[in-house]
């Protein structure tokens, strides 16, 4: 009896074995055809745009589409925000962002690009799975700083979407923003203007009760507009705005206002599209209803702003700029290195150049019919405002790569005549002489270690009664 048990055992047991050995056979099998099949797909990979992707999981593979790619602003920004700040990232990062007391890109701009320096990291490394973007002790959100949160958040999750699609892993399980929902200065503009508008698409009630009206993010396309049809559009789309918030308080621009402000907006917006390498260009901004810090009749903040390359390298890493006036400013720096008046992290090369491209004459492009485009919107910008007169309000700040410039009538536009037989020429030096050989008083003209990749412009007006019928 116990050697017929035994006999049945070692039967059993060479069965088991020989059905595992089977089993291992065609799992080998199946690997071998595996790799034979990525390697056919690698050999064709260059004729197949989308080919399938196999992966070997356990004892069989499954096929996964080609990863998707990243849409322009995040291919742009991926090699360039690091230099977002000069802050090092946290070696350990937790995924908790804390939004700056003031979250503005033109009026503070260290914390407010480490801060996107920050999410951006995040979102690329995919490390943290939950990403808390945390309001607490944020008490202003600006248009500018907010608008480029939600076109990084709004192309990280557009990718994410795409790759859960095609069978590829997301780390990242949630994007949450909290601590926003007692603070109605900023759950308004999250839903009007920020992220829960331009990234969820959200419809909430307008609060009737909210200090500011909203202009949503717009955004031209110089690949698809190159007869400038949806500049002009967008431009009667602002200026159509601010006459209906005017309306709120029974006031109406005057004619020669609307067609100062409709020149300010037109022409930033030129600007910003032609002498970028980027297809696209930026428009946001709101409108503060009237109360009596600002006159009564109230403020008008618009930004508009674009990525690719600054001011600076328009003129000195583009072949095709104009060699004359890249030559001019080369001399000017060598005047200003010569005297000792460049300051390391405070007035630099690229500052100088930045300025000097404001002046009339001055354009990174050959064509010198032009050059006149920058001059002639800051001229408008302080016809707008009503007077040339500092308020304490009102100022344009323009940010290009580690520049940040500074109007706001304190030093307004001023006529020089170089030789006798010369046209006035407009110039804005920030100085009192006049000379933009002599450097420009620093609190309105210098060199910020934020790298920020483009040209914003930010304009912050104040209407006064002059404006107004």
């Amino acid at each position: 009896m116990d050697k017929n048990v035994d006999l049945y055992k070692s039967r059993k047991a060479l069965k088991v074995f020989l059905k595992a050995n089977r089993r291992k056979k065609k799992i080998r099998r199946r690997y071998l055809g595996f790799l034979r099949h990525k390697k056919i797909i690698k050999v064709n990979e260059n004729f197949t745009r989308d080919y399938l992707k196999p992966k070997f999981r356990g004892n069989k593979y499954t096929l996964f589409q080609k990863k998707p790619e990243y849409n322009d602003v995040i291919q742009f920004l991926i090699p360039r925000y690091k230099k977002f700040s000069e802050i090092n990232l946290p070696k350990n990062e937790d995924g908790k962002l804390i939004v700056p007391k003031t979250f503005s890109i033109s009026e503070n701009s260290e914390e407010s690009m480490y801060f996107l320096k920050r999410l951006f990291h995040c979102l690329f490394t995919e490390k943290p799975k939950l990403i808390l973007i945390d309001y607490a002790i944020c008490e202003y959100l600006d248009v500018d700083a907010s608008a480029c949160m939600d076109l990084i958040l709004d192309g990280f999750i557009k990718y994410y979407n795409r790759c859960i699609n095609k069978g590829h892993k997301v780390k990242i399980d949630r994007i949450l923003p909290i601590n926003f929902a007692d603070k109605p200065n900023i759950s308004d503009v999250l839903f009007s203007i920020g992220a829960y508008k331009n990234v969820k698409n959200f419809e909430t009630i307008k609060n009737p009760n909210a200090n500011f009206l909203a202009f949503n993010l717009r955004i031209g396309d110089n690949q698809h507009d190159k007869k400038g049809v949806l500049k002009e559009i967008h431009e009667t789309e602002i200026v159509d705005y601010v006459i209906d918030c005017l309306a709120i308080s029974g006031h109406e621009l005057n004619p020669i206002a609307e067609a100062n402000l409709s020149k300010v907006v037109g022409e930033v917006m030129a600007n910003a599209e032609e002498h970028s390498n980027f297809r696209y260009r930026y428009a946001i901004g709101y409108f503060v209803k009237p109360n009596k810090i600002n006159n009564g009749l109230g403020v008008f903040k618009l930004s508009i702003f674009n990525f690719g390359q600054t001011i600076y390298e328009s003129f000195s890493k583009n072949e095709n700029s104009n060699s004359e006036i890249v030559k001019k400013m080369a001399d000017l720096s060598m005047k200003y290195t010569q005297d000792g008046l460049f300051k390391k992290a405070k007035y630099e090369e690229e500052t100088l150049w930045t300025l000097y491209s404001l002046q009339e004459g001055v354009t990174s492009l050959k064509d010198w019919k032009r050059g006149k485009g920058t001059i002639r919107f800051i001229d408008r910008f302080f016809k707008l405002k009503g007077d040339d007169c500092s308020d304490n309000i009102s100022k344009l700040t323009l940010i290009s790569g580690n520049s940040k410039i500074i109007f706001d009538g304190t030093y307004p536009l001023k006529e020089i005549v170089k030789g006798n037989n010369s046209k006035p020429m407009q110039v804005m030096t920030f100085n009192n002489s006049g000379d933009i050989s002599e450097v420009p008083n620093e609190k309105f003209v210098t060199f910020v270690p934020p790298t920020f990749p483009g040209t914003l412009i930010t304009a912050k007006i104040c209407l006064t009664n002059k404006n107004i019928i």
